[in-house]
């Protein structure tokens, strides 16, 4: 299957935003359209593999594949996806909005009062380019994906007027997402629960999963998941709210899963990132403060489950981040306020018993995010 020619014009590469805007308009149809498609055949070759002859559509199906991900790099390429925010609720509604660029601006969204806001937790803030897909990890473990295209024609600068990116069921809500870019699917995907059992997939086997509609679960009832992250490998860093942590290799994780750390009732699993080669970890707490340690303070064990490490005592999580030189984390307020915080301000400890938390922010946060 050929891709249409999108090329650009010489004399439009510098048109005024009316005429990019169509243009977008056009790709976004376009990719729109492939993506249904590609779905449509992938539930055609779900049927057909168990009857033995799914090869017919493999060729199709992967030609579909390439022209959705040509597509998006495409745009990518021209400058037409830019970096956005998106701040999706526990019930799936979505806003998008553009980065914020300076400390303590107020969320561009009319109709949510501080009141509401804080009913439609937990909520999340992502980081990503105009394009890229939503995965959806639900209370009930199922995967669900929103694409960009799907984004874009729900999301609204008035939160009376946006819509569910995803289609919850009854008594189920959006419990942690993960941004995507098409053409660059990560190598890697994790998933972290409340209770602290973690399951590491490749992205084909993940994609697999996803749309065969099956449930994610975790092997504890009443479990629920905190944390879906994408990478390329290195090592997983599991922390608690009440600070205790673990890190082991990605790969000493069982297939079908693994309990990477046991959480007493008054604990519980809040965040998870994988360590590779960024220089810095950020643990954020839900007042604003943030301690910094070098990932070389965080010993790594053999396998999960070991003997928990801890931060300093009283200092309680809400998330950690793994921060390449100079990075940017964005933090959103129950006040519904942003604050733009640049690491480079911030002491990173060699080890943990030198380390302690700076009160960077002075509000309740509901939500945390790394600028990209």
């Amino acid at each position: 299957m050929n891709t249409p020619d999108l090329e650009v014009p010489e004399s439009d590469r510098t048109a005024d935003p009316a005429t990019l805007a169509n243009y977008l308009n056009d790709l976004s149809m376009r990719v729109s359209t492939l993506q249904t498609q590609s779905d449509e055949l992938r539930g055609e070759n779900v049927i057909l593999r168990r009857s033995g002859i799914h090869q017919i559509y493999s060729a199709q199906i992967d030609a579909l594949r390439t022209d959705v991900r040509d597509l998006i790099s495409l745009a990518t390429r021209r400058g037409l996806s830019p970096h956005v925010v998106r701040l999706i609720s526990s019930n799936g509604m979505c806003a998008q909005f553009e980065t914020p660029a300076s400390y303590e601006q107020t969320l561009p969204l009319d109709g949510l009062t501080s009141d509401a806001f804080a009913s439609l937790r937990p909520v999340h803030l992502a980081c990503a380019h105009a394009l890229d897909s939503v995965i959806v990890v639900t209370s009930k473990f199922r995967l669900l994906r929103a694409t960009g295209m799907g984004i874009q024609t729900a999301a609204s600068s008035d939160w009376r007027a946006a819509r569910a990116v995803v289609a919850l069921r009854r008594g189920e809500q959006a419990d942690c997402i993960l941004s995507v870019d098409e053409a660059h699917a990560p190598r890697y995907v994790v998933v972290v629960t409340r209770m602290g059992w973690v399951r590491a997939l490749s992205w084909s086997a993940f994609e697999q999963i996803m749309h065969s509609g099956q449930p994610f679960a975790s092997k504890t009832d009443g479990d629920t998941p905190v944390r879906i992250i994408g990478g390329e490998g290195g090592d997983v860093l599991v922390v608690s709210r009440a600070g205790k942590w673990t890190r082991f290799p990605l790969g000493s994780v069982e297939p079908a899963g693994s309990q990477a750390i046991n959480v007493t009732l008054e604990d519980d699993v809040v965040d998870a990132v994988l360590v590779d080669d960024q220089p810095a970890i950020f643990f954020v707490g839900p007042d604003g403060a943030m301690l910094g340690v070098s990932p070389t303070a965080l010993a790594t064990h053999k396998r999960p489950l070991a003997k928990p490490g801890g931060l300093p005592r009283g200092f309680r999580v809400m998330a950690c981040l793994g921060c390449k030189p100079a990075a940017t984390i964005l933090t959103l307020g129950y006040d519904l306020t942003f604050d733009v915080v640049g690491t480079k301000r911030l002491r990173v400890g060699d080890r943990i018993s030198d380390s302690q938390p700076l009160n960077v922010i002075s509000r309740k946060l509901a939500a945390v995010a790394l600028l990209q």
